[in-house]
C-alpha cells in the first residue's frame, strides 16, 4: 500500500540514496499503482537534507499534474529546501502563491512554520529588507489561520498568526547592528502587550552580537568599528544574568577581538 512505499522511499532517502528513491517513484508512476500524497513527503524532506531544490520543485509539479492533494507539510518541506539553498526570491514567490491559493488550484493556508521558513530563506540569503518586510506583515496580521471552536463556541473564527521567538531571532541574524539592537528593544517592550509577548532569549543576543562582529570585519573605519563595538557591549548589558551564557560571552569576546580591544 502507499504507506509501505512511503516507508521504503523514506528509508532510501534517509540513507542518502535519493536517486534510488526517485527511480522507485518513476517506476510507480509508470505502473498502475495509485499514487498518493503520502508517497511524496519523505522525498521532499530528503531534498531538504541534500539541498536539491530542482528535484523538490519537480516533485511538487508532479503532484499537481497527478491532481494529488498538496498539504501544508508538503509546502513547508519544499520551502525548507529553498531556504537551505538561499533562494529568498523563490521562497517569497511560493509564499505569495500559497497566500493567493494558486498552488495547483488548492487552498493551502500558510502557518507559522511556513512563515519562519521563508524568513530563514531571507536570512540565509542575507536579504534583510525582505525579512523585515515579511516580519512587519506578520505583525500587522496579514496571515490568518482558520481555527475551529468547540461545541460551545462559535463554529469558526480567524486567528491572526503572530511572530514568535524564532521569527525575531531569524530576522536579527541578518540585520545590521543598529537594527538588531532595535529589534531587541522591540521584543523587550512586547511585555507590555496583552498578547503576542516575545521576549529576547540568549539566541537573540548571540545573533545580534554576532552581527556586530560581521559588520566590524567588513568595516574599514575605526570610528565605525568602535561604534559597532559599543552596540555589542550595550547588547551584552541588556542580556543581563537571565540571558547570558557561553555563546553570548563568546560572541562578545570575538567581536571585541575583531576591533582589537582586548580589555
Amino acid at each position: 500500500n502507499d504507506q509501505t512505499y512511503a516507508n521504503i522511499l523514506q528509508a532510501c532517502a534517509e540513507s542518502g540514496q535519493i536517486n534510488v528513491a526517485l527511480s522507485l517513484l518513476k517506476e510507480l508512476q509508470k505502473s498502475s499503482f495509485p499514487l498518493t500524497s503520502k508517497i511524496y513527503l519523505p522525498l521532499l524532506k530528503a531534498c531538504a537534507n541534500t539541498r536539491n531544490v530542482n528535484v523538490a520543485q519537480s516533485l511538487i509539479e508532479s503532484m499537481k499534474e497527478n491532481s494529488l492533494r498538496i498539504t501544508i507539510e508538503h509546502m513547508n518541506s519544499y520551502l525548507s529546501v529553498v531556504a537551505k539553498c538561499k533562494e529568498s526570491a523563490r521562497a517569497l514567490e511560493i509564499l505569495n502563491e500559497m497566500f493567493d491559493s494558486k498552488v495547483g488550484d488548492q487552498a493551502i493556508v500558510p502557518n507559522l512554520i511556513t512563515l519562519n521558513t521563508v524568513l530563514s530563506a531571507c536570512a540565509n540569503s542575507d536579504d534583510f529588507e525582505s525579512a523585515r518586510d515579511l516580519l512587519e506583515q506578520i505583525k500587522e496580521g496579514r496571515f490568518k489561520v482558520a481555527a475551529r471552536g468547540g461545541t460551545n463556541s462559535r463554529k469558526s473564527r480567524e486567528d491572526v498568526i503572530r511572530p514568535d521567538i524564532v521569527s525575531y531571532n531569524t530576522v536579527i541574524s541578518c540585520a545590521d547592528p543598529q537594527m538588531a539592537l532595535e529589534l531587541i528593544h522591540e521584543m523587550r517592550l512586547s511585555r507590555r502587550n496583552r498578547d503576542g509577548v516575545v521576549l529576547p532569549n540568549s539566541v537573540s543576543f548571540t545573533n545580534a552580537i554576532n552581527r556586530c562582529r560581521v559588520f566590524i570585519n567588513k568595516s574599514q573605519s575605526i570610528d565605525e568599528r568602535d561604534a559597532v563595538l559599543d552596540i555589542a557591549l550595550t547588547l551584552l548589558e541588556l542580556a543581563g544574568d537571565d540571558n547570558v551564557n557561553v555563546y553570548v560571552y563568546s560572541a562578545a569576546i570575538w567581536t571585541a577581538e575583531a576591533v582589537g580591544n582586548y580589555q
